[in-house]
């Protein structure tokens, strides 16, 4: 039973935790101390984020309880999906790229349309004395590309 706690580095049951520190010999603490010494690393932890956070080592800092009767209402998912769609400008950007794409489809598919047209002229010529002088000429023209 004391290898197996030894091992593990605790012992809920019993009197004592064990641990070790530094790779060296076991180190025995009652539960109690165990528990202070988990918080104190814990504020030391927590203590070096605040200090990441710029402000002065010897700030103190007042905690406000979250109070409970300022809550903003809750909306709709609708309204929340519309929120998003205009505020995050990588969904603007998305959006973007996606009308781009579909005007590039439609730009593609226009190459493939068939061109029509109507025409009308007048020609003159002299050269030829048995064809009349004066030719008029009216019709539709079309052109299709069917294959790239």
């Amino acid at each position: 039973m004391h290898a197996s706690a030894t091992q593990s580095g605790s012992n809920h049951g019993g009197e004592a935790i064990l641990g070790r520190c530094n790779g060296s010999e076991p180190v025995h603490q009652t539960p109690d101390k165990y528990q202070l010494n988990k918080l104190e690393n814990q504020i030391s932890d927590l203590t070096g984020d605040l200090n990441d956070l710029s402000l002065p080592i010897d700030t103190e800092l007042e905690i406000e309880p979250i109070s409970m009767g300022a809550e903003a209402p809750l909306l709709s998912l609708a309204a929340y999906w519309e929120l998003g769609m205009n505020q995050n400008p990588e969904i603007q950007a998305a959006v973007e790229a996606a009308e781009r794409a579909r005007q590039g489809v439609r730009i593609a598919k226009a190459d493939y349309i068939p061109d029509f047209g109507a025409f009308a002229q007048c020609t003159y010529q002299n050269g030829v004395r048995f064809l009349v002088h004066n030719n008029g000429s009216v019709g539709l023209r079309m052109s299709w590309s069917v294959f790239d």
